[in-house]
């Protein structure tokens, strides 16, 4: 679970394994501050992600190269799997520019809230609720320029 977040993060598996390794490093320092209350999963999720930003930030990397069959946590991801390729669907999100393409994934497919996103990324709820904005607006912009993904868009 934790190496399909950072594979969601990062272009390459190789970068990919240097952020869980990071992460596992970060974890194991801060496995006393982890509280009862707080879900496991998230926690875990929550530190994989800080560390792939931190990374991206400091080494302006390119983000996001999924293999076609890894899951994430979306909700209705059994419906969303059987209408399109999630390949497809990451190499167009792939396309959104930065920091619009980080702050759609945490909100849209990690479910995180603006206030965790701004947490995280250093910004305000309002910087991030406009960066997906932009982020949607891009998408938008590309579905009805490219006849490739109207064609596309349109077995969904």
């Amino acid at each position: 679970m934790l190496m399909a977040v950072a594979m969601r993060y990062m272009k390459k598996e190789a970068a990919a394994k240097d952020i869980l390794q990071e992460s596992w490093i970060k974890i194991f320092k801060a496995i006393d501050r982890y509280e009862d209350h707080q879900k496991l999963q998230s926690w875990l999720k929550k530190i994989v992600i800080n560390t792939a930003l931190s990374a991206l930030r400091t080494k302006k990397a390119t983000i996001i190269s999924l293999e076609p069959n890894q899951t994430f946590g979306l909700t209705n991801r059994d419906e969303i799997e059987s209408k399109l390729n999630m390949k497809d669907l990451m190499k167009v999100i792939s396309e959104i520019p930065s920091p619009g393409r980080e702050v759609f994934m945490m909100n849209i497919i990690d479910g995180m809230s603006h206030k965790e996103i701004g947490v995280h990324m250093g910004i305000t709820e309002s910087t991030s609720r406009v960066h997906l904005t932009n982020a949607r607006k891009y998408l938008r912009k590309l579905f009805s320029e490219s006849k490739e993904l109207k064609s596309w868009i349109g077995n969904v």
